[in-house]
């Protein structure tokens, strides 16, 4: 850590360059830390803090009010170099206001503490960071000035992949819905590409047969078979559901279900 002499002036200098009253605790933290004066760690354990307790910084105080915070205005000596200053540089406060910004922002890197709102500027040998640690408040942020090491898609190509998924989406529904729309309009008993399930058999269940439709859950389905040479029915099938009775309770049915050439559940069984 530097001397008590080199903070005071660091401090007495930014007050000088920036036409600040004072500089609160957190504040003088984060400038000794990107001058090098206080060291990361020793600012973990509140050095600047303990100076300042101890008494060894005379002129700075603190509030009574609550939250009870410490300032740390000009010292003597810097009063008298900031008297200095005016007199070579009568500039209004305004233009120097700009003008240490700028020259700020060439040196450092700023960036806005997400956590208490202060601009934060941040110095080279940080600037790579994955994290960055608010001296102030002490929270700790992703770092925005890291560039993306990864690949990021720009807002059109995000907009295209969209656009893509979308057609492969509707696509897809659509072939389900025409399947179905085939096999009504050609009456074809048939098993679903995708769960094995009968429409013709699971519309006659659900709107015909089941006490409480809802309850329904299919467990297993069989092949389509066809038959020839039967004028009562062209088309069985096997099916293995679970469904609530009338009194409200969960059975299991395993039963042959038999349907006409124009896809009609004509009949059915139990299998035991």
């Amino acid at each position: 850590m530097g001397t008590i002499e080199e903070i005071i002036k660091t401090i007495d200098d930014k007050l000088i360059e920036t036409g600040k009253e004072y500089l609160v605790l957190g504040q003088a933290n984060q400038l000794l830390v990107s001058k090098n004066i206080i060291s990361i760690a020793e600012n973990s354990n509140k050095a600047l803090k303990k100076l300042l307790e101890e008494n060894k910084i005379p002129h700075a105080y603190q509030i009574e009010s609550t939250p009870k915070q410490w300032r740390i205005p000009l010292s003597n000596e810097g009063k008298k170099r900031q008297k200095t200053v005016e007199k070579k540089k009568p500039f209004s406060h305004k233009i120097q206001n700009n003008n240490i910004y700028n020259y700020t922002s060439i040196r450092f890197n700023q960036v806005i503490c997400p956590g208490c709102g202060l601009n934060l500027y941040i110095p080279p040998e940080i600037k790579n960071d994955n994290y960055i640690q608010c001296l102030t408040c002490r929270k700790t942020f992703r770092n925005p000035l890291k560039p993306n090491s990864g690949k990021t898609l720009t807002k059109t190509q995000r907009n295209w992949l969209i656009g893509i998924l979308v057609v492969l989406f509707l696509w897809f529904i659509g072939s389900i819905l025409d399947d179905n729309s085939n096999s009504n309009s050609n009456s074809k008993v048939r098993n679903s590409e995708l769960d094995a399930s009968v429409y013709q058999v699971k519309h006659y269940l659900k709107n015909y047969y089941l006490k409480d439709p809802r309850s329904y859950e299919s467990i297993e389905w069989s092949k389509v078979n066809e038959v020839s040479g039967n004028s009562y029915y062209k088309y069985w099938v096997r099916h293995k559901y679970r469904a609530k009775n009338s009194f409200g309770g969960y059975v299991i049915e395993n039963k042959i279900f038999y349907l006409d050439e124009q896809g009609n559940v004509v009949g059915e069984k139990d299998v035991y």
